[in-house]
């Protein structure tokens, strides 16, 4: 009967730290499980917020804002770009470093943003820096969205970009100028203007007395290659922009753009019903035509068009329109 008891007793015992182990393993998993939800929760909330963090961004009547996002643990900030509605929209997910499991969640939640233009490569650190410039097409368009962690040196910028740079106060582009200052960190991106030897190069391309700089447009060149077009504003959006999300925003940007030159038609309308006139209407209506299915490579004619708009709005006998 001894014996039994004993072998009764050490079954029990055996059986007790089984389905506890199992206990403990199931608590663990469900743990992890219930943190994982908790975190694709989180993620989505912050994809949500740059939304409405980066409205103060929007730069009205000025000619650019700057700020910082900051977040408490590591951050992954991945930006794609879509067009399958005419104005398109940025797609955000956002993936943080989680404290238990695996070390990035799986399959983010996305988040739509519509009424922005969010130029950035994959990000992963702490500290963001977002800054925003207008987009004009002759009359202002929208205001568009840069977001860096990485750090840019801008080798002998011309004066316009380096006066910009400096007014901005981008906290991550630093500036090797001619005369020998140079307030680049370590380890930055070198992006050369005109000149050879850096990652990237920018090339201007205007070469005509109505621009008022040769960088007004032109294309930029990465490491394999790979031509970038730009004009205005965007030099900014395609030094720091995935090519994919560039060439897709810059779509989109377009197409607002010719939206906006169709108010602008219908504006005249108004107008000459209250007796004020304006000679632009034909102009207008052949811009957003042309506008409508435009890409970066149609940046340079577009350039053209909106600086003769411009000038026609500014110097014509009737009403300004902007």
């Amino acid at each position: 009967m001894k014996l039994n008891k004993k072998g009764e007793f050490n079954f029990v015992l055996i059986f007790a730290i089984v389905a506890g182990s199992m206990i403990l393993l199931l608590a663990i998993y469900g743990a992890v499980k219930a943190g994982s939800g908790l975190q694709k929760q989180t993620e989505f909330e912050l994809a949500k917020s740059l939304d409405i963090i980066t409205n103060p961004l929007q730069a009205g009547f000025a000619e650019g804002s700057t700020s910082r996002i900051t977040f408490r643990r590591d951050t992954r900030i991945n930006n794609e770009c879509d067009t399958d509605s005419k104005f398109g929209e940025n797609v955000i997910s956002v993936q943080t470093k989680a404290s238990v499991g695996q070390a990035w969640t799986d399959n983010p939640g996305e988040y739509k943003i519509f009424n922005k233009y969010l130029f950035s490569n994959f990000q992963e650190g702490k500290t963001f820096y977002v800054y925003s410039k207008p987009f004009y097409t002759g009359y202002k368009v929208t205001d568009l969205i840069f977001m860096s962690t990485e750090d840019y040196c801008f080798v002998f910028p011309p004066k316009e970009i380096e006066e910009e740079v400096s007014g901005l106060n981008v906290p991550n582009i630093g500036l090797q100028l001619e005369e020998g200052n140079n307030t680049c960190s370590d380890g930055a991106k070198k992006i050369c203007f005109g000149t050879s030897g850096c990652e990237i190069t920018v090339k201007g391309e205007c070469s005509e007395s109505r621009c008022s700089s040769a960088y007004d447009f032109g294309y930029i060149t990465d490491e394999n290659g790979t031509r970038t077009y730009y004009s205005g504003s965007l030099i900014y959006a395609a030094l720091l922009s995935d090519k994919n999300v560039y060439e897709c925003n810059v779509k989109r940007l377009l197409y607002r753009s010719s939206r906006v030159a169709d108010i602008l038609s219908r504006k005249i309308d108004l107008m000459s019903m209250r007796g004020c006139s304006s000679l632009l209407k034909t102009d207008l209506d052949k811009f957003a035509i042309i506008l409508q299915n435009a890409s970066a490579k149609d940046l340079e004619s577009v350039y053209y068009l909106a600086n003769d708009l411009e000038k026609k709005n500014l110097r014509e006998g009737g009403c300004k329109l902007w």
